[in-house]
């Protein structure tokens, strides 16, 4: 498909999903999906990758492989249109499959969903985790997105991307023939193939398009487990999420990924999670460099800002601004964005301070001074999406782990 053909193929998804022959598409979708389509239309090589990712998912499911598209592509309402990813980035709602429509739910998370009926009688479907685009903009532009799949998977996969970018100079970098690898992108009229080691040429290539496809043996397990089992993950629905909730919140995170480690416990410990949006931050706090020890950890003690006011991820900086500029009537994020870059990148640690001019903005704009302080601290934040991708996979692991003990024992943990 072209560039055309594949927003022409988003939208029609946005309606199917969204819209009906007795319902309108709630407006804040629509100019969310007008938002992104604005953007990409001058980056048609990224709108290809999602194409093709929604491809690769296709032939995973099909095969029983699993993959990864790690860091921000998950904050595309279009990537999850068009399959490339499995996480809804819109606000938190629920909308009637039946009747299309849709009601807003507040901050909390999916996995926390109510159990009342829609009120034409039919179970709504719970969805969206409140993730901007704006955090997925520099990926965008420069062209950059990352996959990881299992090692059984690799080979076929980088198939597909060769097959799809036909039309480039491709240029490989990696180390062994299945290790992390770079497929870098070039005018092919000006360009040839060529193929070097990873180590020692990354940054001779690092400013071009590429995609980085990374092997992961753990995709490798989640395959064999779903097999040995007789039940795929795709398949684990509301209800063992809410048993697997009653097990995480009885502190049994022994042998779950993300969470059985000396941090987490400790976390644990101080925090008692009382939802799954608690324990999202907790990965976030866990995945980020000087977010939360020495830092947002402080601030707690000292209760300068209560837990959920402590910000977890990029976005949830992005978030923080766009709320108070929008209590102002201002509508333009370009301040949230700013703000959020140089946080979760580190500058503002890096220099030592805020500058000063945007110091007194975000005082203007009546942001608490604590706010300020834990942001001149952060080094580096986690992307929301790949920490809700974690999170998922830490619900299922439980499913399994109650359900499938020995056979998780052994594929799993290796015991």
């Amino acid at each position: 498909m072209n560039h055309k053909q594949l927003l022409d193929r988003a939208y029609d998804r946005l309606v199917e999903i969204y819209g009906g022959k007795e319902a309108f598409i709630e407006i804040s979708f629509l100019n969310r999906f007008y938002q992104e389509k604005m953007i990409l239309k001058e980056c048609e090589l990224y709108t290809r990758y999602l194409g093709l990712l929604g491809r690769v998912r296709q032939v995973a499911e099909e095969k029983g492989e699993h993959i990864f598209v790690r860091g921000t592509a998950g904050s595309s309402l279009i990537a999850y249109l068009l399959g490339a990813t499995d996480i809804n980035p819109l606000p938190r709602h629920d909308y009637c499959p039946n009747c299309h429509c849709v009601k807003f739910k507040g901050e909390y998370l999916p996995f926390d969903k109510d159990e009342v009926k829609c009120s034409c009688g039919a179970d709504p479907i719970a969805e969206g985790f409140n993730i901007p685009f704006e955090s997925n903009i520099k990926s965008v532009l420069s062209g950059y997105i990352q996959l990881t799949v299992s090692y059984a998977f690799f080979n076929e996969v980088e198939q597909m991307i060769r097959n799809e970018m036909w039309d480039q100079a491709i240029i490989t970098l990696r180390n062994e023939d299945i290790s992390p690898t770079w497929f870098c992108f070039q005018d092919k009229d000006k360009n040839e193939d060529g193929n070097y080691t990873l180590n020692g040429n990354s940054e001779l290539f690092s400013k071009l398009p590429r995609i980085t496809l990374v092997p992961d043996r753990t995709l490798d397990k989640y395959r064999d487990l779903e097999k040995v089992t007789g039940f795929k993950m795709k398949d684990i629905g509301m209800k063992e999420y809410g048993e697997a909730y009653f097990r995480f919140m009885e502190g049994d995170i022994e042998g779950i990924p993300m969470f059985d480690n000396a941090f987490m416990r400790e976390l644990w410990a101080k925090l008692k999670p009382q939802s799954y949006d608690d324990m999202l931050k907790m990965i976030g706090f866990a995945h980020s460099t000087n977010g939360w020890k020495e830092n947002g950890e402080w601030n707690y003690d000292e209760h300068r800002m209560t837990f959920h006011e402590i910000p977890a991820y990029r976005e949830d900086v992005f978030n923080l601004i766009s709320e108070h500029l929008r209590k102002k009537e201002i509508y333009d994020s370009g301040l949230a964005y700013e703000v959020a870059e140089k946080t979760w990148r580190g500058h503002y640690a890096k220099d030592g301070q805020i500058d000063e001019e945007t110091m007194m903005a975000m005082f203007r704009l009546d942001i608490d001074e604590a706010v300020v302080f834990f942001l001149e601290q952060v080094n580096y934040m986690f992307p929301k999406a790949h920490g809700v991708a974690y999170l998922r996979e830490a619900i299922r692991m439980m499913f399994y782990k109650k359900h499938f003990n020995q056979e998780y024992n052994k594929i799993i943990l290796g015991k």
